[in-house]
């Protein structure tokens, strides 16, 4: 895809974000999470949630074409292949280098302890992990692909059979109950599977998956206010507002995630000034939209989701071999942060080579395996 395709400002904070991420998984190298660099910084998740639903919005804008029975469950099938695969190499590799790099943690002794570790890992390499399949955490971030690909399983049918019911009615009303009630039962919105005051499983999904659905609806109803104000003739002063409040919501939201450590104080601000930045972001209205739209934010939101996969595995071995040494916080913070780009460069060149030569491997192997056209004609 080329970087006209693609939003700048959003690719520019798809790289913030996934950082934010990196670094609040160096929480263990800290005294205590207080005293890391971004508390709160897994809340970056909310704003990928919430850039898949209103993706998953414009394709219904597009494509407003209501769609049932065998054709409908083709299509759901077609859209979440296509998600897959935009992901499926950098998922891949990076997962082959936790497994290994995990192997160190673990410290299987024989064949069958090999053989052991692969199996349990299973449903994670396969996005099964928040269908509630046990599991041994190879990569551990693989919940949020596990989360949206379950979730837009369930929503995208729904979507796709009435597009416009879905936009108006059903996406907010989804978005209000579910992240409300992950409120509700956690008191905070970063809730994923694993026990923060309540049990893990909640009625039929993991509290994580109600996180995802909610803020997939709320980020495709989105889309219906992005458009229109995408439609408006701004004054020069009305692009400055614009910009005002784009750039003012997310500083609203880094400095929730920076400076208040405190569960859930500020969540539903943060989900709202992520949902304004987003909208306004994608309206392209601000007066940085252009100057955005360059090769380089396009780079770094490329590089995002290589970071997000490349991360949690160091810190599970800092953890294991420097505990205890005399390290400070901000020398293994640089370690950290210098092994997790080289492998999110490395994760991303490799994905490069495969999707640039996967059509000959295609091709090739259909020639292998298939019994061609020609062949069937000649009756050999």
């Amino acid at each position: 895809m080329s970087s006209k395709k693609r939003n700048g400002t959003i690719d520019f904070f798809r790289f913030v974000f996934s950082m934010t991420v990196v670094i609040f998984h160096s929480n263990r190298f800290a005294v205590d999470i207080q005293h890391t660099w971004v508390p709160r910084g897994t809340l970056g998740v909310e704003f990928f949630f919430i850039v898949s639903g209103f993706l998953l919005g414009l394709s219904l804008i597009s494509h407003p074409e209501e769609k049932a029975g065998l054709e409908l469950c083709e299509d759901t099938y077609r859209f979440l292949g296509r998600k897959i695969k935009g992901v499926f190499p950098d998922y891949a590799v990076a997962f082959i280098i936790a497994f290994l790099a995990m192997s160190f943690y673990w410290t299987p002794s024989t064949f069958i302890d090999w053989a052991e570790m692969f199996v349990k890992t299973i449903p994670e390499f396969t996005f099964l992990t928040m269908a509630g399949f046990p599991t041994t955490a190879v990569n551990g971030v693989d919940w949020y692909l596990s989360a949206m690909f379950l979730g837009l399983l369930l929503i995208y049918p729904l979507a796709r059979r009435k597009p416009k019911y879905f936009l108006y009615l059903f996406a907010p009303a989804l978005a209000i109950f579910l992240t409300g009630a992950v409120f509700f039962t956690f008191n905070a919105i970063n809730a994923i599977k694993v026990d923060v005051g309540k049990s893990d499983w909640h009625y039929f999904l993991y509290p994580g998956m109600f996180r995802a659905l909610g803020e997939m609806c709320f980020g495709a109803w989105l889309v219906l206010p992005s458009q229109k104000l995408k439609e408006l003739q701004l004054t020069k002063l009305g692009r400055i507002t614009c910009t005002a409040v784009e750039v003012g919501c997310y500083l609203v939201v880094l400095i929730i995630m920076m400076k208040m450590p405190g569960k859930g104080t500020a969540d539903f601000l943060l989900l709202l000034c992520l949902g304004i930045g987003i909208m306004t972001s994608f309206s392209h209205q601000g007066l940085l939209a252009n100057f955005m739209d360059n090769k380089l934010s396009a780079a770094l939101g490329k590089l995002s989701l290589d970071l997000f996969l490349s991360n949690l595995f160091w810190r599970n071995l800092f953890y294991k071999y420097l505990e205890g040494k005399d390290i400070s916080y901000q020398k293994l913070m640089l370690q950290y942060l210098v092994l997790v780009f080289a492998t999110a460069l490395f994760i991303r060149l490799i994905s490069f080579l495969i999707h640039k030569s996967w059509p000959s491997v295609k091709s090739c192997s259909k020639k292998l395996l298939l019994v061609q056209k020609e062949q069937k004609e000649n009756g050999t």
